[in-house]
């Protein structure tokens, strides 16, 4: 059964056995797992896109991914079979891979299975009266109910909504997400009139070129994805779009001979943690249950992600339903 992709113009009320926050690859697959578990699952996203940092593009009429290039075949075979072979291909002898029609279309895909609020930012929880379901709300006055929410975001983005919602409580809890810190990430994306000769260029201020037509994105040769190194994305990072821009083009025009065409940034705040936490989830021992999972987890990134997930998906399953202080907390390691 397909549920769908649901805008935020739908109805003021929902509930459901489980709320996600957060359509990034790894809240897209936890869903996924307990929908196909038979609990009724709803995944609240905050922007107009699903899939988190697995993100693609279209400009002029070319498809640019703009967060991770690709897959590795370990992250690959973490993820459920949903007809993936239909949508990846090996694009290095290491064997990552990356999809047709951009990275997105996979997160689409997971999304078809699961019902999903776009553009629905989750500003307060809290336990309702009864004390046996969470209660969310949204800034365009949606309202949602749950027996269990799980926070798949960037701890910094966690930490934030756990701090307006519980300002004197869930003291361990923040302290954990404090801990956590990322690194950002500029991606410029262009079109040249001379692809490059091999997929991806790697450079000391660049940490790496890649040609989407050339790892296989349909109709896109020439067009380019520009990561700049961590150390030049947090120094520019405060700069306005322009003076990026302006930059990174005489730089590839000197070091590259690359003349960029029709430049635009992408800005990720969020793109790799620098720290993580050496657990898998987070668990906040209340009543009802509430959840962290995300790319902050060992090993971090997208592997983080993953793991995560999975870990928690496999802990969920063998959970009984009992009552639990409210100030308790404690965090859960799932080997």
């Amino acid at each position: 059964m397909s549920l769908g992709i649901y805008s935020k113009k739908a109805s003021r009320f929902h509930a459901a056995d489980t709320i996600v926050v957060g359509a990034g690859i790894g809240g897209l697959l936890l869903a996924h797992r307990l929908f196909e578990r038979g609990e009724s699952v709803l995944v609240l996203e905050k922007s107009k896109g699903l899939g988190g940092r697995i993100a693609s593009r279209r400009i002029a009429n070319k498809i640019f991914d703009h967060g991770i290039p690709w897959l590795s075949t370990n992250q690959l075979g973490m993820i459920p079979h949903l007809e993936k072979e239909s949508f990846f291909h090996c694009v290095s002898k290491s064997g990552n891979v990356a999809a047709g029609s951009g990275l997105t279309a996979f997160a689409k895909h997971l999304g078809q299975r699961i019902k999903v609020i776009r553009e629905c930012q989750v500003e307060k929880l809290r336990i309702n009266q009864g004390g046996s379901l969470w209660e969310l709300s949204t800034s365009a006055n949606l309202s949602f109910q749950a027996s269990r929410a799980v926070l798949a975001m960037p701890a910094p983005q966690a930490l934030a909504l756990l701090e307006s919602s519980f300002p004197r409580q869930l003291s361990s809890v923040k302290t954990k997400l404090e801990a956590v810190a990322y690194h950002p990430q500029l991606v410029v994306l262009g079109t040249t009139q001379v692809p490059l000769k091999r997929n991806s260029v790697k450079d000391s201020v660049i940490e790496r070129i890649v040609d989407n037509g050339a790892k296989g994105i349909i109709g896109s040769r020439g067009a380019l994805t520009i990561y700049l190194s961590h150390a030049v994305s947090e120094e520019l990072f405060p700069e306005d779009d322009d003076k990026i821009l302006r930059f990174v083009k005489e730089l590839l025009g000197n070091r590259f001979k690359i003349e960029l065409e029709g430049a635009q940034l992408k800005r990720w705040r969020y793109a790799i943690p620098s720290s993580v936490l050496t657990v898998s989830f987070l668990i906040a021992e209340t009543s009802p249950s509430l959840f962290l999972t995300g790319d902050y987890f060992t090993p971090g990134s997208l592997d983080g992600s993953l793991f995560s997930a999975r870990a928690l998906s496999h802990y969920l399953a063998t959970e009984t339903v009992q009552p639990r202080k409210h100030s308790q907390l404690r965090h859960f390691g799932y080997k």
